[in-house]
């Protein structure tokens, strides 16, 4: 595979060149290398840990090709920890993060089908998951509609998943749904306000009978209003319902009705041309565990960013939020921008993390367990600095200050936890070529 796949993109390349005469081709690079601090990122350090240097890096060969109403697009991607595959270890680390093809059949509406990236809105449902080493792209079909003139989009896809090739329904293990469809849309008011809208349609397999399949929805819509270089805001929220098969404590391998919800709402403002300040609130129901209401009831992200929403040291990452015993989360934040110049700028910010629900299931033969709501304070600063037009660099400090809620779920025994890192992303265009225009 090592082999194939350089000789495969040689191939491509000699063929789209060969076709220079009526298209447009370009080749880009994307390389981020980003060294890490992590002394308590993602969990508490207590004091039988030790701090960890490491290094990841990301590199991707990007290929498009457009030619009338078609464009093509091939992105291969290496994504490693530094020393995670030696020279002469078989160990692959290369694969393929992109590989579609879109049809503009008319000219508002096309289909998009292959290996893709999905996200929309703020990423609170859909994502890409960049901070991630690898990303994250999705075998899908998509369908959609855009109109640049009123500033309207539709978008409908879907998504089937199996292991393996086979002859007959089986389970799917997979960290994915076994189907999935969805539907978006977007709409624009006026030049200050627009509309979204979503839905999300799951369905997870029984995994005794396959056959059985639980179907949950997600729906829910956001409302921006923003006048640039003066203020903004944002208001929405998601409602869950339908059904699921569980595999957690005390919910283990059991179907559950699902009835949840999420909301978020900020408000910024620009002070000046440099200082910026937003305020934000996110709350994801969670589970009662005081209460047998016979439905489960927190919240679920389904494919949401990782990392940002629910602070950067990414302490609550699970789509289900098991990492606070699905109780679900209350985040509260303030973020301070200042611009030094149009290559510079830092950032502050302090989140309020709470519990949404002050139970944790109950243990083996007890009851549960009430405990304060609080988690704790997370306190980040990232400065951006832009040298060039494709280089970036990002350099971030941030450190947890937790409750005893907080220590109760990770580990008693803690100290002070911090994550550092130093990022460089460089963006070359290595090639580009278009048809040259035909004078009269």
């Amino acid at each position: 595979m090592r082999k194939l796949l350089p000789n495969l993109y040689l191939f491509i390349i000699l063929l789209l060149i060969s076709q220079f005469a009526s298209a447009q081709f370009s080749v880009d690079g994307h390389i981020r290398t980003r060294g890490e601090y992590r002394d308590g990122y993602r969990t508490l350090a207590v004091e039988d840990t030790q701090g960890l240097p490491l290094v990841l890096q990301r590199s991707r060969l990007m290929m498009s090709y457009k030619e009338d109403n078609l464009t093509f697009k091939l992105t291969g991607q290496d994504a490693r920890v530094w020393g995670e595959s030696e020279a002469a270890s078989p160990k692959n680390t290369f694969g393929i993060y992109e590989a579609w093809v879109k049809w503009l059949f008319h000219p508002n509406i096309g289909v998009k089908v292959g290996r893709q990236e999905i996200s929309y809105d703020d990423q609170r449902l859909l994502s890409i998951r960049n901070f991630g080493v690898a990303g994250a792209t999705y075998d899908a079909l998509l369908m959609y509609y855009e109109d640049d003139e009123t500033k309207t989009s539709v978008h409908v896809g879907g998504m089937i998943n199996n292991d393996r090739q086979s002859q007959f329904l089986d389970y799917y293990t997979g960290n994915l749904f076994k189907y999935m469809a969805f539907a978006w849309g977007s709409f624009s008011i006026n030049d200050f306000m627009s509309l979204n809208a979503i839905n999300v349609f799951d369905l997870k397999q029984k995994p005794s009978e396959p056959e059985i399949m639980y179907g949950r929805n997600t729906l829910g819509a956001n409302a921006i209003v923003a006048k640039k270089g003066v203020a903004g805001g944002r208001m929405g929220g998601y409602y869950q319902f339908g059904n699921s098969w569980f595999e957690i404590w005390p919910l283990e391998n059991q179907k559950q009705p699902i009835s949840a919800y999420s909301f978020n709402a900020s408000a910024w403002a620009d002070l000046s041309d440099k200082f910026k300040v937003t305020l934000s609130f996110d709350l994801y129901s969670g589970n009662d565990w005081s209460k047998s209401s016979g439905k489960f009831t927190s919240f679920n992200r389904l494919l949401a960013s990782r990392h940002g929403h629910l602070g950067y040291m990414d302490y609550f990452t699970d789509m289900q939020m098991g990492e606070v015993a699905w109780a679900g989360i209350v985040d509260m934040y303030l973020r301070v921008d200042y611009t030094f110049s149009p290559k510079a700028d830092i950032q502050a910010r302090i989140n309020n993390f709470s519990m949404e629900k002050p139970y944790l299931p109950p243990d083996v033969g007890q009851g549960f367990e009430k405990v304060g709501k609080r988690l704790g304070n997370e306190i980040s600063i990232l400065l951006n600095y832009k040298p060039a037009k494709n280089i970036a660099i990002q350099t971030a400090w941030m450190f947890m200050l937790p409750t005893e809620t907080l220590k109760r779920l990770q580990g008693e025994n803690t100290r002070l936890s911090h994550f550092g890192y130093i990022s460089l992303l460089f963006t070359p265009n290595f090639f580009t070529y278009s048809k040259p225009e035909i004078q009269p």
